[in-house]
């Protein structure tokens, strides 16, 4: 019974979806359904067919057989168990599909070269004990409690990202490391990806032999150097696709691949051959370096790069697609010459510190870079710096553990490459003036802390905040796409101007500015804003955005005379968010906003005593109460007329409408955590009055109200 329950808990089976687990664990199908018995164990073997050659441990007459590494502890030998489905002919899951259950771990314990004729073990060697070594055959156990009888496939090496029903993932890395040039194929064996065929396992403690045969590729690059050139050591090796080289695939109970199951996640994958030293490579023989891949063709955009060690890189590209066979597959390049390693690139955060701190003008970047709050570096403050890619490849900066900043003192870079900012809660700092000509992409919180200008070519990416710095400015003659959910923030001094004839400017998030925007139209460039953009009190703008229009485009006025100007503007709406005292306006003041909203926000004066000049505000769009307001006053011969006319409004503060004050809504009322007060003799009218909740109505006598609609007084649910 305890079998059957852990058997439901790891693989839900389409045939029992519907079943609780006491009736799947009742399930007459299950009767008589033999157990594993507790401490089961299986027994495993590498193996190789005729059309896999090459192998991993050298057996002394020059050949190479897999075998189980029973030395290492803990044991990084560790295989998984899956369920087909079937026990013995009888098939519990539909089984056209091909996919698999259950996700065992085994761990090696013991190893030996031979077996009894049992199929034991023969003088078993423990793992960990002594000098262990590597073994033909080796014994896996799990802490599972219980298993099922049944047919099983096994591979290798252990995925737990294979947690349900489905195929298994075949994964490999994007960097071998091999510590000895006798044993890349060792090391490189841990790396393959590996299966046995459908294998039955008997009730009782121990199953037969699984024998697992590889899925994967080891690619053995064969170099050798042309007659007459002296010996060097190489100690790297890159293989490059800006198409992507193969990340992950998947296979079915059969050890099939999967249709349309790659993925193309890696654009390097990289050898590294004895730290500080390489391997020597020679015009005598050729010498093999090799590289676990999975079993896909490389493409003809495939590009090779060999290190010279404490020295340049060669490039050597592909004229048409390469096929990879499961196993060893050897690819030769000889005729090497010194004189092919002549590409000066950096691969890593080290090379990239020492290239900058030797004044290199220009640094080319093969891969990608990871750089975070440890990257430090000395820069000259009297050169220009160019960093590009010719391979495409990008410096990521990580703010998670801290914040970062690129170029401190630094006189000027030209970011010829992409770059990414990610990470959370931190920040990033673009610390001197730059040139962006590639790809910029912030997805958290960056500063350009000195003058930016957006190349023809180069691209801003904001999914983040970016923000620019007092007195500083961004010139944009590339492109800007501020995403929705992102801001872009432009401080009080601070310039965003858009003056390339081709740039283009998309914004869908928040851009705010506090200093200058200018916009210069040409007939090739474009500036589109579906997001809003703020002018603030400081702000200035000139120019305009592409027509029609579908975001918003916001004003906050700072006095009355900046209210009036912004009237004549392009804005969807204008905030009131300094002073602005009405009452002391030597003429009646009308303000004809069309179809603008306007908000009141700021500190507002309204003409409320005698001898104080009208006031007129009209707009057929929304006005927002967000500042306590009286329009009006009691009647007397030299009252101030105070008229506000509307498409609707929002009211947020206290509104109180005296005699002389006029309140025109052609829609909606909506009041929220606000009095409203309309008093005796005012004047108002709407269609609806709702309450949206703590907000209060207040109708004195005498007060000429007239309404279309409804008063809601009690807030809709």
């Amino acid at each position: 019974m305890k079998t059957r329950h852990l058997f439901v808990a790891m693989a839900l089976p389409a045939l029992f979806a519907a079943c609780s687990q006491d009736e799947f664990v009742n399930e007459n199908k299950f009767e008589g359904t033999p157990q594993l018995a507790a401490g089961f164990k299986l027994t495993a073997e590498k193996v190789m067919d005729a059309q896999t050659r090459g192998g991993w441990i050298e057996n002394g007459s020059g050949e190479y057989e897999y075998k189980w590494d029973i030395e290492t502890t803990p044991t990084s030998e560790i295989l998984g168990l899956c369920w087909t489905g079937k026990v013995g002919d009888v098939a519990y899951t539909e089984q056209t599909s091909k996919k698999l259950f259950t996700n065992y771990e085994f761990s090696a314990t013991a190893g030996s070269d031979a077996l009894t004729e049992e199929g034991e073990l023969d003088t078993p060697v423990n793992v960990g004990t002594g000098s262990a070594g590597y073994k033909k055959y080796a014994t896996f156990d799990t802490e599972a409690s219980s298993l099922f009888a049944g047919e099983y496939v096994v591979y290798y090496p252990y995925n737990a990202s294979f947690n349900e029903i489905g195929n298994i993932k075949a994964t490999v890395k994007n960097k071998f490391e091999a510590t000895a040039a006798n044993k890349q194929y060792e090391e490189a064996g841990k790396d393959m990806f590996m299966m046995s065929g459908r294998t039955p396992m008997e009730g009782g403690q121990k199953a037969g032999l699984f024998k697992l045969n590889p899925k994967s590729t080891l690619l053995q690059l064969n170099l050798q150097l042309n007659t007459g050139e002296t010996a060097f050591n190489v100690d790297k090796i890159i293989l490059f696709d800006n198409t992507g080289l193969a990340s992950e695939m998947l296979y079915n109970a059969d050890g099939n691949v999967v249709e349309n199951s790659v993925k193309y996640d890696y654009k390097t994958i990289t050898g590294e051959y004895v730290a500080g030293a390489g391997i020597e490579i020679s015009a005598a023989k050729a010498t093999p370096f090799v590289i676990p891949m999975l079993t896909v063709d490389l493409k003809a955009t495939t590009v090779i790069y060999l290190h010279k060690k404490d020295g340049a890189w060669a490039k050597k590209e592909f004229t048409k697609p390469y096929e990879m066979k499961i196993g060893v597959m050897p690819l030769s390049i000889g005729g090497l010459k010194d004189a092919d390693f002549n590409l000066d690139l950096v691969t890593d955060a080290d090379e990239l510190k020492a290239k900058i701190e030797a004044d290199a003008e220009n640094i080319d970047v093969l891969t990608d870079i990871e750089l975070d709050k440890n990257f430090t570096s000395t820069w000259n403050a009297n050169k220009d710096i160019t960093i590009k890619s010719t391979s495409g490849a990008k410096l990521i900066f990580d703010v998670t553990d801290g914040d970062v900043t690129f170029g401190a003192n630094a006189k000027a870079i030209n970011l010829a490459c992409a770059v990414e900012v990610k990470g959370a809660d931190n920040k990033f700092t673009l610390a001197c003036p730059s040139t962006i000509e590639g790809e910029f992409a912030n997805s958290t919180n960056a500063v350009f802390a000195e003058n930016v200008t957006i190349g023809e070519e180069g691209e801003v990416i904001n999914s983040g905040s970016l923000t620019l710095t007092a007195a500083k400015t961004l010139t944009v003659l590339g492109t800007v796409t501020n995403n929705a959910d992102s801001k872009i923030s432009v401080p009080a001094t601070a310039s965003f101007n858009v003056a390339g004839k081709n740039a283009s400017v998309v914004n869908d998030g928040e851009l705010e500015n506090s200093g200058e925007m200018t916009i210069i139209k040409y007939a090739g460039n474009s500036v589109v804003n579906n997001g809003v953009v703020i002018v603030d009190q400081t702000g200035t703008f000139v120019g305009d955005f592409d027509q029609p229009m579908t975001g918003t485009f916001w004003k906050k006025a700072a006095d009355i005379a900046d209210l009036k100007t912004a009237l004549n503007g392009t804005y969807s709406k204008i905030i009131l968010a300094g002073t602005f005292d009405f009452s002391a306006e030597a003429a009646a003041t009308v303000l004809n906003a069309g179809d603008k909203d306007i908000d009141f926000a700021g500190s507002i004066t309204m003409p409320t005593a005698d001898g104080n000049k009208d006031f007129t505000l009209e707009t057929t769009g929304t006005v927002t109460i967000n500042t306590a307001i009286t329009l009006g006053k009691p009647k007397a011969p030299t009252a101030p007329k105070v008229t506000i006319k509307a498409g609707a409004m929002e009211v947020n503060d206290d509104l109180t409408v005296d005699a002389t004050g006029t309140l025109e809504v052609t829609g909606d009322i909506n009041a929220q955590n606000a009095t409203v007060t309309f008093k005796k003799e005012s004047t108002v009218s709407f269609d609806n009055f709702n309450n949206n909740g703590g907000a209060s109505l207040t109708l004195e006598n005498g007060a000429n109200v007239t309404y279309t609609g409804k008063i809601n007084l009690i807030p809709a649910n």
